[in-house]
């Protein structure tokens, strides 16, 4: 394979290029536009017999669907390469991102085979992955295609206006119903949502609504203001783009997308928003400055002078201004503490949440799984490869566009691209079906039949409305000749940059970025920004000079994506399956009362881990599940005790890293010594002492543990110790408290972590002589 210099752009001859980036392109945008409706997420919440739940419990995130998106997109930028190979001839435009993206890779490998829990490492490093291949492969598509950069940028203002008209019916209507059901029946309103009445987790849930926080159609309103902040560096440069009708055009949409962030009231938001424009104005000059190197040399000073000066702060008073901005002080002083002891390899992809308790100040009051800032949780969970990577990724873009060169395309004398009626219908209508077609498969697994009135809703109030805002957005656009200059401006390119630097900026203090939708976004905003920037440069020609070896590496390519789609996902999607199967026998026999579908629910559980043998989703669902057949037994039986205890323990060696099944396992050896007499006793209790103890190694600021062993030890006539755990565990709770008073004083009522009921307990011990 030969390479030089191309004396041309890149212009398609071949009918089957043109096919296949279509292909990848609608592909690739199918899947984000997928990802905005759909809730993900990999943690699961599942039923327990008895709960008054119907079937909404089972609405928990899908790996498998995860799993599926990653694969097409992944799919979707393999084809994009097959088929340059397999016509002879890779034409490249240099990203300065390839290194960085081989490094990723080579961090996620590292990272996964290192983690305690495979599972969730392995889906969630798909997500930034696939996300890198969009950075990879998209701007050579859309260098390529005029046509594919004005639909994408039409595609990025719809994906913002319409998650702002979804946040306005949820602030307008939907919060209102929520507070009413709510204030009927609490009890039922929250189990309806998966959550224990009056537990830590409820109490939150009652604050965000109470708080009317609104984030569209993701779960929290900082994630919804991070996406449009992304949103709104398109509409910005629309706006300045040239001409009084994109000028209209663009405040319109300008106007819409800040109207959504206020609606989400995330503080975050607001100080992007506010910051854009001056940034754009900044990037706008730096960018005509003639000194590359000297600019480089520049912003990396100021962040390192940023990063010092916030983390002088924060060591000097042991906090930082504000109570949001504390609190993640608290974080991030934990997270260094994690980052110290797995440098090398990081603790795994989404397995942070399983590790902070172990670096946690005790009396914080919120238990998190990440961070709260991109570089800190990259650096603790993908290790110092991924993190080596990451910074790689956003100085090469930094210092592609901090390139003084203008485009060198006449303007005047090139004639521009139409963006013909029926293929932009074609394409919106496509994209439009596909987002239909996975929310109603998703509604689906709910277990809850589609109702008339369902289909309605999704196809009217999203993706009705994403198709409205797209049609009207083109029409006023490119049916009525309004620009053509757009990727030729540099005004609007700084709007693009100063968009992406704010999006930073945001997710500094937040996590937004690895919510999947949001991930995705980013690469396309990455990727267009890229393309505007170079779609003045030939590129480079690679020759495949045999036919043989070029169609050889094509299939090769494809298969091997497809193939490894195949073997991860056919362990996934039976997992996700026999869990789906297991959560409806349990909800059947807490709505029968007879055991034997029990036992049914947990050999569904069972076999979803044998089936995925990374994910201990199963085996802990199924000691829950033998662990309250067992409590619901007269007499006790103690062989259903015994398979309750065997699979918490497969479920420990699966994710030896989490707490919950340690001190699940306590506390059945703890009841089992409370049904029992003499050495059996003696033995069940020692059982609880060690099980606790290693909850307590990964979990030291458990007070509920603390005093289940306190109680322990006062049975075993070890009074000294009992009544130290238990002064212990009063004063984790209260420093709880004090600290949710100084970090949220608007507060009415402070929430307890520890339940009422062991603090009467503890507080009796320490009384007692």
């Amino acid at each position: 394979m030969t390479e030089k210099p191309g004396p041309e752009p890149l212009k398609y001859t071949s009918n089957i290029i043109t096919i296949a980036d279509s292909i990848a392109f609608f592909i690739i945008t199918a899947v984000v536009l997928c990802r905005l409706f759909i809730s993900e997420s990999l943690f699961q919440n599942l039923p327990h017999p008895g709960q008054n739940i119907g079937t909404g419990i089972l609405g928990f995130g899908s790996a498998g669907l995860m799993l599926s998106f990653n694969m097409l997109t992944l799919l979707a930028c393999a084809l994009w390469v097959a088929i340059r190979f397999y016509t002879q001839k890779l034409i490249w435009h240099k990203t300065l991102l390839c290194l960085p993206g081989l490094l990723l890779l080579t961090a996620a490998m590292i990272s996964v085979s290192c983690a305690s829990n495979f599972h969730l490492a392995f889906n969630d490093s798909l997500n930034l992955i696939s996300a890198f291949a969009v950075c990879l492969i998209m701007p050579q598509l859309l260098i390529a295609s005029e046509n594919k950069r004005k639909f994408l940028l039409i595609f990025i203002l719809a994906l913002g206006s319409t998650l702002s008209i979804r946040c306005y019916q949820q602030k307008h209507y939907e919060h209102g119903e929520n507070i009413k059901a709510m204030q009927s029946n609490y009890n039922e309103f929250m189990l309806a949502n998966g959550l224990e009445p009056d537990s830590w987790q409820a109490y939150q849930l009652e604050e965000r609504i109470l708080s009317m926080d609104t984030g569209g159609y993701f779960p929290i309103s900082n994630t919804a203001a991070s996406y449009l902040l992304l949103t709104v560096g398109a509409a910005l440069a629309l706006a300045i783009s040239g001409g009084k009708k994109a000028l209209l055009c663009g405040l319109a949409t300008l106007i819409l997308l800040t109207y959504g962030i206020y609606l989400t009231d995330s503080t975050g938001g607001k100080s992007g928003l506010a910051l854009l424009v001056p940034a754009t104005v900044l990037f706008g000059l730096l960018m005509r400055i003639n000194n590359r190197p000297l600019l480089f040399g520049g912003f990396i000073v100021i962040l390192i002078a940023g990063i010092a000066a916030v983390t002088s702060y924060g060591i000097l008073y042991d906090r930082l201004p504000t109570s949001n901005l504390w609190i993640r002080w608290q974080y991030w002083q934990a997270t260094v503490k994690m980052i110290a002891d797995h440098w090398l390899t990081g603790v795994g992809p989404l397995n942070f949440g399983s590790y902070y308790p172990i670096y946690m100040n005790p009396t914080s009051p919120e238990l998190v799984k990440d961070p709260h800032c991109v570089a800190l949780s990259i650096f603790s969970q993908w290790g110092i490869t991924g993190f080596i990577a990451m910074v790689w990724a956003t100085l090469a873009v930094v210092w592609q566009m901090l390139n003084p060169e203008p485009a060198s395309i006449n303007i005047k004398t090139t004639k521009p691209e139409k963006l013909k009626p029926v293929s932009f219908l074609t394409l919106t209508l496509g994209l439009t079906a596909c987002s239909v077609a996975v929310q109603m498969l998703s509604q689906d697994e709910t277990g809850g039949k589609l109702m008339p009135e369902a289909v309605f809703y999704i196809i009217f109030t999203r993706s009705g409305v994403f198709m409205s805002m797209m049609i009207a957005i083109w029409y006023f656009l490119f049916r009525l000749n309004i620009i053509e200059t757009i990727f030729q401006n540099r005004r609007s390119q700084a709007a693009l940059f100063a968009s992406l630097a704010v999006f930073a900026l945001h997710n500094c203090i937040d996590f937004a970025f690895f919510t999947p939708g949001v991930t995705l976004l980013c690469a396309l905003t990455v990727a267009l920004l890229l393309a505007l920037k170079n779609s003045d440069t030939p590129g480079s020609i690679y020759t495949v000079t045999s036919r043989k070896y070029s169609t050889l590496v094509a299939t090769v390519i494809l298969i091997g994506v497809s193939a490894s789609w195949f073997y991860a996902g056919r362990h996934i999607y039976n997992n996700e399956k026999m869990l789906n199967l297991a959560a409806r026998y349990a909800i059947n026999a807490g709505d029968s009362g007879q055991p034997g579908l029990i036992e049914q629910a947990a050999a569904f559980a069972i076999k979803a881990s044998e089936t995925h043998p990374g994910d201990p989703t199963g085996y802990k669902y199924a000691g829950e599940l033998y662990a309250a057949l067992w409590h619901n037994t007269k007499p006790k039986d103690d062989n259903i005790l015994h398979r309750a205890l065997k699979y918490l323990d497969l479920a420990i060696k699966t994710d030896p890293a989490n707490s919950s099944c340690y001190q699940l396992a306590g506390n059945l050896h703890r009841d089992r010594a409370s049904h029992s007499s003499g050495v059996e006793k003696y033995n069940a209790l020692q059982l609880a002492i060690n099980y606790y103890n290693e909850t307590l190694k990964r979990y030291p600021g458990n007070s509920d543990v603390m005093l289940h062993l306190a109680e322990i030890l006062q049975a075993t006539d070890q009074q000294e110790k009992a009544r130290e755990l238990a002064r212990k565990s009063l004063e984790i709770e209260q420093g709880c408290l004090n600290m949710q008073s100084e970090l949220f004083p608007h507060r009415k009522h402070l929430y307890p972590r520890m339940d009422i009921s062991l603090q009467l307990k503890a507080k009796n011990m320490l009384d007692s002589k």
